[in-house]
This record gives C-alpha cells, sequence and structure tokens, in this order.
C-alpha cells in the first residue's frame, strides 16, 4: 500500500513562521559569468554581503537571463543588504572585476522543488501572474 502523504507547499505559511535552517557561503565572483548559487529549500530571506572596497559593484538577481540583462541590483562595496525573499537560486557577478562576497539564506523547509519558476514570462499559473521584472 502506497501512502501519498501531503507535503508542506510554497504557500504553506507555517513554514515561513518557523525559525529558518542557516545556509552560508562565501566566496568571489567573476565579472566574466553569474555565479549561481541553489539552494536546498525555499528561502525566508537572504542575505548578500559586498566585501570589496567602496565602489566595487557587485551584481544580484533571481534569474541567468535577469542578471545578464537589466534585470539585477547593483550592491556597493563594504555594503550589506536583506532581501525577504522566497527564491530557489540566486545569481551574484562583479559589475566591473571579481567581488569578494558573503552570503546567507534563511532557509524554510518547503522543498525546492515547490518553487514556482521566475520565468517573467507573465504565463498565468493558478490565477496567478508572474513579475515581468526578472
Amino acid at each position: 500500500m502506497t501512502l501519498h502523504n501531503p507535503v508542506p507547499g510554497f504557500n504553506f505559511l507555517p513554514a515561513y513562521q518557523a525559525p529558518g535552517l542557516p545556509w552560508v557561503t562565501s566566496g568571489t565572483a567573476s565579472n566574466t559569468a553569474p555565479t549561481r548559487f541553489d539552494f536546498p529549500f525555499v528561502t525566508k530571506s537572504v542575505i548578500v554581503a559586498n566585501n570589496a572596497a567602496v565602489g566595487s559593484l557587485l551584481r544580484i538577481g533571481y534569474t541567468a537571463a535577469g542578471i545578464a540583462g537589466t534585470n539585477y541590483f547593483l550592491l556597493d562595496g563594504k555594503q550589506i543588504v536583506e532581501l525577504p525573499v522566497r527564491v530557489k537560486e540566486i545569481y551574484l557577478q562583479g559589475d566591473a572585476g571579481s567581488i569578494a562576497f558573503g552570503l546567507h539564506a534563511n532557509l524554510s523547509f518547503i522543498e525546492s522543488r515547490q518553487m514556482l519558476p521566475l520565468s517573467g514570462s507573465g504565463v498565468s499559473l493558478s490565477g496567478s501572474y508572474y513579475w515581468t521584472g526578472v
């Protein structure tokens, strides 16, 4: 007999109210190609630190197309930003050189496969529309 126990989905609010699991890394993001970070669970929030000198810009984006195009934002050197976002991946890239960074994700217990795709295409899924800026 097979049990088909339900698993919490993307909009399961208690998963985002409970304390999160920490996920931490650091390194260097080059300016030639974005560095992709895949999270094992959907995030509750993400903290990015640009550890380079002031004036050294770090690109932060949510899709490969976004960071390669114009749908990213810049974080100046010696700055930290906390992003209260639900994502399963994030992309970092140096804007004009290699940038030292720190990355901390606060993870929910929602499996990353439950995450909605960030396509930017505006496609409707269950009556919801995706943001076109990714």
